[in-house]
């Protein structure tokens, strides 16, 4: 297991603040997916209050690093690793950015094998090793990666060879983010 980045969890941890000094925090209630986010009932159109949860469960991820045979990036470990929460909506100055949550503990199996999809696909391309953390705009197909050799943040589309990076390392990136 990766040890995690204490410059990530602070930067994760100003941009959670900023989030929720930007205004109450809403997704739609799914009775079969309830979370230690959640406060309260749901209002009337479905839509619950919820909070993130800080969990420090830097081991998350070491199932995923022993079925790949590789030590992740601990900026990955510590985005995954510091916060039970719903994504994070936020803009960068290259556009939207939807920061990836971990809702619960079923979340954590579901990212683990949406991690591991990836990479094989990226083995079997021959590409550099990356661990996603937030979608772009809706209409695009890209997302944003931690290049788990270097650590900088890139920007790449899934199953291509586009890829560029964004950032040299996930805590400078994750402190230029604003509320949307």
């Amino acid at each position: 297991m990766s040890p995690p980045d204490t410059d990530v969890a602070l930067a994760l941890d100003a941009i959670v603040a900023r989030c929720r000094a930007a205004g109450p925090l809403t997704t739609e209630h799914d009775p079969a997916w309830p979370s230690p986010c959640e406060i309260g009932a749901p209002d009337a159109n479905g839509l619950v209050h919820w909070q993130p949860v800080l969990r420090d469960d830097y081991d998350l991820l070491g199932p995923l690093e022993e079925t790949l045979g590789v030590a992740i990036h601990p900026s990955v470990v510590s985005f995954y690793g510091r916060w039970f929460s719903d994504g994070f909506r936020t803009v960068a100055r290259e556009g939207e950015v939807n920061l990836i949550g971990v809702w619960n503990e079923d979340d954590t199996l579901r990212l683990q094998q949406n991690l591991l999809g990836h990479a094989l696909q990226q083995q079997r391309r021959r590409q550099p090793l990356t661990f996603f953390f937030a979608l772009t705009e809706e209409a695009s197909e890209a997302v944003l990666s931690v290049d788990n050799a270097r650590g900088a943040v890139v920007l790449e589309v899934p199953g291509t060879d586009r890829r560029e990076d964004v950032s040299a390392t996930l805590a400078s990136f994750l402190r230029e983010l604003s509320p949307r």
